[in-house]
């Protein structure tokens, strides 16, 4: 399982992206807060400077400020929108396809030039030392 979970380690991202993009697209109130998070982090944070004042309602926000008020608002978008069960989904989803892969498929044994390589490798190491 390990030795697998190593070798396809890319592959399992991918499957694990692949699998998370089609819930957020598939869900409106997904695809919905994640966009509301990204805008308010992005305009609190990226299109004005951190350190730049930002007046909501009346109050001036400082960096901290902005770090406060929006904390507990992600809290909020990730509670109301579901997104915490879509995670978990995902998760599940893949892994009830990542976990037999991962158990059952056999690597293939080195053969006479993989042994090669790897003393190569090791010379190497060695002469970097």
């Amino acid at each position: 399982l390990q030795a697998n979970s190593l070798r396809y380690k890319a592959i399992y991202g991918l499957t694990f992206a692949a699998f998370l993009i089609y819930t957020i697209l598939s869900s409106p109130w997904l695809l919905m807060g994640l966009l509301l998070l990204a805008s308010a982090w992005a305009y609190a944070f990226v299109l004005k400077h951190p350190d730049d004042v930002m007046d909501i309602a009346g109050f001036p926000l400082r960096r901290r400020e902005k770090l406060i008020a929006l904390v507990p608002f992600t809290v909020l978008v990730i509670a109301v929108t579901g997104m915490v069960n879509s995670l978990a989904y995902v998760a599940c989803c893949s892994s009830l396809l990542l976990v037999p892969h991962a158990s059952f498929h056999e690597c293939a044994p080195l053969d006479a030039l993989d042994e090669l390589e790897l003393q190569g490798l090791a010379e190497l190491d060695i002469a970097a030392v």
